[in-house]
């Protein structure tokens, strides 16, 4: 992403679905800012799903082998992380639809101002599938 807005992009789609991971988004969030200005460039996530962002450990943790204390773990984390976003961004990402997807990678962009969109709708939409 940040190549990309270094190399003029005004849109950037991100497609995000299973990952190994579930930091909310905050590596990727860690190294985009502060060295990638995003003011005036479209952010666009493609999820695939509507998994909120507390409810990704809970949905995807046990999928990737995290037991149910590890669970419980990775949810606290992500509340934590929902309040640090609203603080630092003024994004309440805790009942957002989609934000969970990747891990809770799509809030975590979704906290810079990326707009989650439905992935199969935007691909759809961009080689002119019919509605």
């Amino acid at each position: 992403m940040a190549a990309a807005v270094a190399a003029g992009a005004r849109r950037v789609v991100v497609a995000v679905g299973g990952s190994a991971t579930t930091d909310g988004g905050q590596g990727a969030v860690a190294a985009l800012l502060p060295h990638t200005r995003l003011d005036g460039v479209r952010v666009e996530v493609a999820c695939d799903v509507r998994t909120t962002f507390v409810d990704a450990a809970k949905v995807f943790g046990p999928q990737k082998g995290a037991t149910p204390a590890q669970v419980e773990l990775l949810t606290r984390r992500l509340r934590t992380l929902a309040e640090v976003y609203l603080a630092d961004y003024g994004v309440d990402v805790t009942e957002l639809p989609g934000a969970g997807a990747a891990g809770g990678l799509a809030g975590g962009l979704a906290a810079l101002g990326a707009q989650l969109v439905g992935g199969f709708d935007l691909v759809a939409a961009e080689v002119g599938l019919p509605a």
